[in-house]
């Protein structure tokens, strides 16, 4: 069942629990299209002591449209969700875009945040020498910076006409691709935003170990910058896959028994 919790800045948030509903809890960030209602889910946890919490962002599904200045923004609008199920620790999965967000939560929560898994992150744009590692850099340059003057109503059709107009009306069925598409694109827009603009805090406060997972040959999120982007952080280990997709089934099921491995070895 999806359930909502209410913002301090009165947006509310979907959210939906899988697993031990008393298991060590682990919030889920989805990337740049994605959805908190994953249907095999739930019988991968079964027997392992894991509590996923699997959040919808801001006018993702069920979520509300609500804007944020920068991904700190997320530490402050996710408080009650933490009150409300009485989380004192816990882990982070972020898949690509949903990257920053758990590197927010690192650096603003980190009484809290014991461990952040990082699938195919979102290398840190608001890093110059970062951004410089990006293949075509003229072209990233022009891109973002279209992202940070335009309207988000400009920017998500902008994103449907890029990747989500060539897709077949069967994909785009797809639960991930319907819940991306709710609100007229605008998670995905905020999305693209944000990424464009200072993330409102400083990776070197990230302090938690972090354990990130990059393919040498990502086509989306450049290697190049992943490494960079680890290099930033205080603690955190680089798994570097030889030739593997930004996403696949078979990858990020690996990637997740690992997590699921290392977090259960903390119990």
């Amino acid at each position: 069942m999806i359930k909502k919790v209410h913002c301090d800045n009165g947006c509310k948030l979907a959210y939906k629990v899988y697993g031990d509903k008393e298991g060590y809890p682990v919030l889920t960030h989805h990337g740049l299209v994605g959805s908190i209602i994953q249907p095999n889910l739930e019988e991968k946890l079964v027997g392992l002591g894991i509590r996923m919490i699997n959040i919808a962002r801001p006018g993702y599904g069920e979520s509300s449209v609500c804007k944020m200045e920068s991904y700190a923004d997320w530490a402050r609008m996710i408080k009650p969700l933490i009150a409300e199920l009485e989380l004192s620790k816990f882990d982070m999965l972020g898949m690509s875009a949903g990257a920053p967000y758990c590197y927010a939560l690192g650096a603003l929560m980190p009484d809290k945040v014991q461990r952040i898994f990082i699938y195919s992150g979102l290398p840190a744009l608001c890093d110059t020498d970062v951004m410089n590692a990006y293949p075509n850099l003229p072209d990233v340059k022009k891109e973002y910076a279209f992202y940070r003057q335009a309207s988000l109503e400009d920017i998500a059709k902008s994103l449907y006409k890029m990747y989500l107009a060539p897709l077949s009306e069967e994909v785009l069925e797809l639960i991930d691709f319907r819940d991306s598409m709710a609100n007229n694109c605008f998670g995905m827009a905020r999305e693209a935003k944000l990424q464009s603009l200072d993330w409102g805090f400083n990776l070197k406060d990230v302090r938690p170990p972090v354990l990130m997972q990059h393919s040498k040959i990502d086509q989306e999120a450049p290697f190049a910058a992943a490494r960079k982007t680890s290099d930033l952080l205080p603690d955190c280990t680089l798994q570097i896959l030889e030739n593997a997709p930004h996403f696949s089934e078979e990858t990020l099921s690996a990637f997740f028994s690992e997590m699921i491995s290392k977090i259960k070895k903390t119990f």
